[in-house]
């Protein structure tokens, strides 16, 4: 898929076609052992749920060594603010292309603000992109620019940052209704590796009857390897106990293995909504700690990422003792 057809909108501004639509990126500067995570989100809800058609910017922002300085927000329109074009999504305050995304957002401890470009590296990659996994999910998802690098300036607690060496991920994603449950990883590159290691996993379970499946992409050694046979995604392996995991696709030629947990001190927790109101509990942190076994060629390594990984849980009930924000306007 070119990267082009791989951000245009596909719902865009019609409030006839019900559907969520989602452009996100993750971006891990290593260098300042900070993090961004902004997501671009409408939602065009059945009109018995009682909602109405909305745009939502949603942004946090993670810092490893100040964990204080961590926040988060989001701020809601209506669906007619925002604006679509063909490489570009444009929100009253945000703007999110194929290339370039600025924006700004109001939180507790002030103004969080971007402005950020990104270098591809690699195509766009579709996460399921067998036929048979389109029909299963009712949500498709798309990585437009894996492990792309990043650079500009990040504005958050009143401190200006310029990003150096950071890494990131633009991914999107559109459909009628969220997947049951989904558990993510992502790490643009480990400590101490000279192979310029980096791993994206997805762990997947489309509805409540299907089986939980298991993606993976690699990065080594400059090439990119994925992950694209149903057996393999069926025999792939996962283990949740909020708020560890531990997951282990199946590659060809390839043995990996990644484990580890979200901070307990910086986790952004969030609401999702599909078109019938149904609800998706979301647990977020980009400077979690992960290790990582790989085995590939006859190598096996063990790689660490002390604060310099995304997880993300995804599930159909809030975990325990954790609050939402909801930035939606209907329960």
């Amino acid at each position: 898929m070119s990267r082009w057809k791989s951000f245009e909108t596909r719902h865009g501004s019609s409030a006839a076609q019900r559907g969520h639509e989602i452009w996100s990126t993750v971006v891990i500067d290593r260098f300042h052992r900070v993090a961004l995570w902004v997501r671009y989100t409408t939602l065009t809800p059945n009109p018995r749920t009682g909602g109405v058609p909305v745009a939502i910017v949603w942004a946090s922002f993670f810092d490893a060594d100040h964990p204080e300085n961590h926040c988060f927000a989001a701020e809601t329109y209506e669906l007619e603010h925002a604006h679509f074009g063909k490489s570009t999504v444009r929100f009253p305050r945000a703007l999110f292309s194929d290339t370039k995304l600025d924006g700004m957002v109001q939180t507790d401890k002030g103004e969080l603000s971007w402005d950020l470009k990104l270098l591809h590296r690699f195509d766009a990659r579709e996460h399921v992109p067998w036929s048979f996994g389109r029909r299963l999910f009712k949500s498709h998802s798309v990585c437009c620019s894996p492990f792309a690098d990043v650079t500009g300036t990040v504005v958050a607690n009143g401190r200006e940052l310029q990003l150096s060496g950071a890494r990131g991920s633009l991914t999107h994603i559109w459909g009628r209704k969220r997947v049951e449950q989904l558990y993510w990883a992502f790490v643009p590159a480990f400590d101490n590796d000279l192979d310029e290691t980096a791993v994206e996993v997805l762990a997947v379970k489309p509805g409540p009857l299907t089986p939980m499946m298991c993606f993976a992409t690699l990065v080594y050694q400059g090439k990119l390897f994925e992950q694209t046979s149903l057996w393999q995604a069926l025999r792939g392996e996962s283990r949740i106990d909020y708020p560890f995991l531990r997951l282990q696709p199946r590659m060809k030629g390839c043995e990996l293995q990644l484990s580890g947990a979200l901070s307990p001190e910086q986790t952004s927790h969030f609401l999702l909504k599909d078109a019938d109101g149904n609800d998706s509990y979301v647990s977020h942190c980009d400077v979690s700690d992960m290790n990582c076994f790989v085995k590939r060629g006859g190598q096996q390594r063990e790689l660490n990422a002390r604060a310099g990984a995304s997880i993300e849980f995804h599930g159909p009930r809030p975990w325990a003792d954790v609050e939402y924000l909801n930035p939606f306007g209907f329960d």
